[in-house]
């Protein structure tokens, strides 16, 4: 897990990440999704996802940015996996979020 937080950028495979582990692909593969009950490369970009969505919130970035920077194939896939687990696109969420910030304001 600690692998995959510290590489999110990079391009991590099952063959990676199962060297990061100690084993092999099919023993990983059968070991993550007995632990976590998903697969790893679902994991993976699930994390990405909600790493983004906290970088549209908190930072000035733009989408092609975070996608970059989370290791995403291109904007459109980092937006199309956001829409696909939040219902909205990150230029929403990020409008959202400043102005739920807005409104703490003084």
């Amino acid at each position: 897990m600690l692998f995959v937080e510290t590489h999110l950028n990079e391009t991590l495979t099952l063959e990676r990440l199962s060297q990061a582990a100690g084993v092999t692909p099919q023993h990983f593969t059968w070991l993550f999704r007995r632990h976590f009950e998903t697969s790893s490369m679902r994991y993976l970009w699930a994390l990405r996802v909600g790493r983004g969505v906290d970088l549209l919130g908190s930072t000035g970035l733009s989408i092609s940015s975070i996608a970059e920077r989370l290791g995403f194939a291109s904007p459109f896939h980092f937006s199309k996996l956001v829409r696909e687990r939040h219902g909205d696109s990150p230029r929403a969420l990020r409008k959202a979020a400043w102005r739920g910030f807005e409104a703490k304001l003084p």
